[in-house]
């Protein structure tokens, strides 16, 4: 079976995409096409955090695919789709296309005939797309709440220190609070009360560092999903122009092939 593929959509989603993979880590990232979606798991160099992404085929314009598994650059990527913006869309389209050894990007303007092409040198032969996995934790609780409140949240605790931590008392009045310190100088707590959903089976406290959840919040819109545990790796569901995002901060990883392995120690 010949791996090949080729896939549409408008060049902002793709461009949204390819930026977060470029905030998560600065190596080459696998991709992988199946019959069904676009998707990787992929690890920040020093193993603290990493992304499960899955873009599934129904979100996109036009999805042909046999089995693929393509090695990207994101960061050079990301150059090329710089001017693609959720602030300034242009409109254009973009389809991807790789014939077993070649990348092929195509963008074309709404009301052109022209197309504008890149091509790369796919090194994809020894990728593993799912060579992580997301640990399977122990989450207490799972809260809905939108983003721009988080957003708010986390870069007010920016201005007083570099960690943060988040505490659910699973009581009558089912608190859920964020605080930050500075020493014994000051002190930053919200607490947060417009949660969309929320369920629990305790309670849940952790203390987490706040740059890798700061690279990801241009990322973050609409409603997003925190689980919490007690001093677990904190996660965050949210979803990037209908692809699904598992964002795992500090995680204990396990390669597939060695069932145990840790990652972070």
């Amino acid at each position: 079976m010949s791996n090949n593929f080729s896939i549409s959509l408008e060049a902002e989603k793709f461009a949204d995409w390819i930026r977060l993979f470029s905030e998560i880590n600065d190596i080459e990232t696998p991709l992988g096409v199946d019959q069904g979606r676009l998707f990787t798991t992929i690890m920040e160099p020093q193993h603290t955090y990493m992304l499960k992404f899955e873009a599934k085929n129904s979100i996109f314009d036009e999805f042909e695919s046999k089995n693929a598994e393509i090695g990207i650059d994101p960061e050079e990527l990301a150059k090329i789709f710089k001017i693609y913006s959720r602030e300034k869309n242009t409109g254009d389209s973009l389809n991807i296309r790789y014939n077993g050894r070649d990348l092929m990007y195509t963008l074309k303007s709404p009301l052109q005939r022209t197309k504008r092409r890149f091509f790369f040198l796919s090194d994809s032969t020894s990728l593993i797309s799912d060579k992580y996995e997301l640990p399977d934790l122990d989450y207490t609780v799972k809260i809905t709440l939108n983003a721009e409140i988080f957003k708010k949240i986390i870069q007010e605790c920016c201005k007083i220190s570099d960690k943060f931590t988040l505490f659910y008392n699973d009581g009558v009045d089912n608190s859920f609070w964020a605080s930050a310190y500075c020493g014994t100088s000051c002190s930053y707590i919200a607490e947060i009360e417009d949660f969309e959903k929320i369920e629990s089976t305790g309670e849940a406290k952790g203390e987490h560092s706040l740059s890798p959840i700061v690279d990801i919040l241009p990322f973050l819109r609409d409603n997003i999903t925190i689980y919490l545990g007690h001093e677990i790796p904190l996660r965050i569901d949210f979803n990037l122009w209908g692809a699904e995002c598992s964002y795992c901060l500090a995680p204990r990883a396990e390669k597939k092939e060695r069932e145990g392995e840790v990652c972070n120690k």
